[in-house]
């Protein structure tokens, strides 16, 4: 369970953690701390997040074998035209929305030259992060704990060539892929940049 924001713990600091289980479900709930949140906002090191559980939900998707194959298969196919038409020069690579970073990692083992992964939930960029570092990808792919909104295309080296975004939900436009898809296309993309997905029905 997650409060609605993300205090940083310091060195010798105590808190107090709560654990609960049944048979198929461990919880750990940290109490809210009306003492250390006032404190905290004081400081100005509140984080907001999201009001989800934004770690659960990525387990079913990594084990979604179906979603995932369809990413690298486009991943592969247009790294590999990318190439063909660049001197066999692999595309600069921004992907929105990191979670694990497994999309990040799929453009890596593809031939990206390099990618810049964004991730907007810092608990979730620090976790993706390690996942890439041991799966042997951070000398390509470095993640970002930010929104694509916030992000200048000087602070990456420019603007990338190829944009892969699964910020899409059970309904396709509930994660507010038109707009930051647009704001990338306007402000982070080549202009001839490739876009993946290319499209959806619903």
């Amino acid at each position: 369970r997650y409060l609605s924001y993300e205090r940083r713990l310091h060195k010798g600091e105590h808190i107090r953690l709560r654990a609960s289980h049944d048979e198929k479900t461990l919880v750990l709930d940290a109490p809210v701390d009306g003492d250390a949140e006032a404190d905290a906002a004081r400081c100005g090191r509140i984080v907001q997040w999201p009001r989800v559980n934004a770690l659960a939900y990525h387990f079913p998707m990594i084990a979604d074998e179906g979603r995932n194959g369809a990413f690298d298969r486009a991943l592969i196919s247009a790294v590999t035209r990318f190439k063909r038409e660049n001197n066999g020069k692999g595309p600069r690579v921004l992907d929105i929305g990191s979670g694990s970073g497994l999309l990040a990692m799929m453009a890596a083992r593809a031939g990206a030259s390099e990618v810049h992964s964004l991730e907007m939930v810092p608990s979730l960029a620090s976790a993706a992060e390690q996942i890439v570092n041991a799966n042997g990808y951070s000398n390509v792919v470095t993640i970002h704990s930010m929104m694509s909104t916030k992000l200048e295309p000087s602070s990456i080296g420019g603007r990338a060539e190829l944009l892969v975004c699964e910020i899409v939900d059970d309904l396709l436009l509930g994660e507010s892929v038109l707009t930051t898809v647009a704001d990338a296309r306007r402000r982070l993309l080549t202009k001839d940049a490739i876009i993946l997905p290319q499209g959806g029905s619903l």
